[in-house]
C-alpha cells in the first residue's frame, strides 16, 4: 500500500507531493482561529475555490483577489498609515466587510520612519518625492550596480555589496561602509594594534548612523507585529491569505538584475 505523502518526510517527498501537501495545508482549518463556525466554513470553500482553479479545475465560482484599495474606499492617506501603522487595522477590517474576496493580500505598507531613518532611496513615498495625497509609492529605476562592475560583483561579493551596492540603496550606511577593510589591523602590536585601526574608522557619522539603523530595526519589529495582526484578523474572519500561500518565495535570475541591480533600462 502507497504510503500517504502527509506521513512521510519533507526531504522524502517527491515535488508533485510537496505541493499537494502545500495544498493540503492551505485548505485545512485544523490550528486555525475562526470568530465563528460560519468563518470557518468560508475560509474551506474559498481556500478550496483557489486550490481548485490553481490546478484547473472546476470551481463553483471565479475566485476573485480585490485589488488593495482599502485607503481608497476609506478616504484616507497612505500617508498616515505609513507613518502610524495601527491606523491601517481598522482600515483593512472595514474593507474586508464589505469587499467579499476569496484571498486576503494585504499590499506592502512601507513605513516612512522606517525609510527615513535609513535614507532608503530605491523608493519615492507620499511625503517623501511624492505628494503628501499621492495613494501609493514609486521604485526608483537606477542603476544600482554599473555596466563595469560585473566583475567586482561576482570575483567579490561581499566586498562589493557592502562597500557599494547597500550604501547606493541606503545612504545611512555609507558611514558604516568604511568599516570592511580593516586589513592595516594585522600586525603590528597585535590587539592593541588592531583596536586602534578599527577606532580611528568609527567617526561620529559612524556612530550616528548605528543609532539610526538601531531605532529602524525597532521600527521593522513593530511594522511586522501589525502587519501580522492584520493578517491573522482577516483569517479569523474567513479569509486565506495571500502572504502565507501555497509557493514558497522565490525570484527569476532576469527580475534580479532588472529590478534590484541594473534597472530596467540598464539590463
Amino acid at each position: 500500500m502507497k504510503a500517504d505523502s502527509k506521513d512521510k518526510e519533507w526531504a522524502q517527498m517527491t515535488a508533485k507531493e510537496k505541493l499537494d501537501e502545500r495544498f493540503r495545508r492551505f485548505i485545512s482549518t485544523e490550528n486555525r482561529e475562526f470568530v465563528s463556525p460560519e468563518a470557518k466554513q468560508k475560509y474551506h470553500e474559498k481556500a478550496t475555490r483557489i486550490v481548485n482553479a490553481m490546478k484547473m479545475q472546476p470551481v463553483d465560482k471565479i475566485p476573485v483577489i480585490a485589488p488593495d484599495i482599502a485607503f481608497t474606499l476609506a478616504g484616507k492617506k497612505l500617508h498616515d498609515a505609513m507613518y502610524d501603522f495601527k491606523e491601517a487595522i481598522p482600515v483593512y477590517m472595514n474593507f474586508l466587510k464589505n469587499v467579499d474576496e476569496d484571498i486576503f493580500n494585504l499590499s506592502y505598507i512601507p513605513s516612512g520612519k522606517l525609510y527615513d531613518l535609513i535614507d532608503l532611496r530605491q523608493y519615492k513615498l507620499p511625503g517623501h518625492g511624492l505628494p503628501v495625497d499621492y495613494p501609493d509609492y514609486q521604485y526608483v529605476d537606477n542603476e544600482w550596480v554599473k555596466a563595469d562592475e560585473y566583475d567586482e560583483l561576482m570575483y567579490n561579493t561581499n566586498q562589493f555589496v557592502w562597500t557599494k551596492y547597500i550604501p547606493r540603496l541606503m545612504g545611512t550606511f555609507e558611514p558604516i561602509a568604511s568599516l570592511y577593510d580593516l586589513s592595516q589591523a594585522m600586525g603590528g602590536g597585535g590587539g592593541d594594534f588592531a583596536l586602534m585601526t578599527v577606532l580611528q574608522k568609527m567617526t561620529p557619522d559612524f556612530f550616528a548612523s548605528i543609532q539610526k539603523f538601531s531605532e529602524a530595526l525597532k521600527e521593522m519589529q513593530h511594522w511586522g507585529m501589525t502587519s501580522m495582526q492584520i493578517n491573522m484578523e482577516a483569517e479569523k474572519l474567513g479569509f486565506p491569505l495571500m502572504m502565507l500561500g501555497v509557493a514558497p518565495l522565490g525570484a527569476a535570475p532576469f527580475d534580479d538584475l532588472g529590478n534590484m541591480i541594473r534597472g530596467t533600462r540598464g539590463i
